[in-house]
């Protein structure tokens, strides 16, 4: 399904020429599972580009753990459309230095970059995961929130309005730890942009 050996063709369907600067043709681009409304979790506005579903869940995959950065354009595409507030910077998840090693670049990194492109906004690189942590897919809400304990930690005062940046919304407890940080450290709002969302909305 995923052709990665003739990159003129739709990666997705595999028939018609994919756009410049993509990886999908038109018609694969038209369908994919775009996120409507921006919605709160814990007080923090967030707003997702897709939602967490096929075919974008596997190009997340992909973009991740399979180095497959060609698809950096196709996951940020959509903000060009989203309303984004005033905001003095973007702030990326960071990932423990272990991770890093292993994988060799921080997605969320990445994607803030790119992000920061398209809507002119800067990065800021004051936050750091101080200690690794059990991996966050297979806990529940609780538990996830207890493995963040003192896991962030910022290394000079935050600017006053902030954006965070991840791929993929599912409890929504990393990036209200985040948050809650960089109230607590002066920041005066807190948002946050994510790539897809899986979050049960209510």
């Amino acid at each position: 399904m995923f052709n990665r050996l003739n990159l003129s063709n739709c990666q997705l369907c595999d028939t018609a020429p994919a756009l410049t600067q993509q990886v999908v043709c038109q018609g694969c681009l038209d369908d994919l599972p775009y996120a409507s409304h921006p919605f709160d979790v814990d007080q923090i506005n967030i707003q997702a580009l897709f939602d967490y579903a096929w075919p974008i869940d596997r190009l997340i995959h992909l973009f991740k753990y399979q180095s497959r950065l060609d698809l950096l354009p196709l996951l940020v595409h959509p903000a060009h459309r989203l309303s984004v507030p005033r905001v003095d910077a973007l702030v990326a998840v960071p990932m423990s230095n272990q991770r890093l090693r292993e994988r060799g670049f921080n997605h969320a990194q990445l994607l803030a970059q790119a992000l920061g492109k398209i809507w002119q906004i800067p990065l800021w690189h004051g936050v750091i995961r101080q200690r690794d942590t059990h991996r966050q897919q297979s806990l529940d809400r609780l538990e996830r929130l207890e493995n963040l304990n003192q896991a962030f930690t910022l290394t000079s005062p935050p600017p006053a309005h902030v954006m965070l940046i991840d791929d993929v919304l599912t409890t929504g407890s990393t990036l209200s730890h985040l948050a809650e940080l960089f109230l607590q450290q002066g920041s005066q709002t807190v948002c946050a942009r994510v790539i897809a969302s899986a979050h049960e909305q209510h």
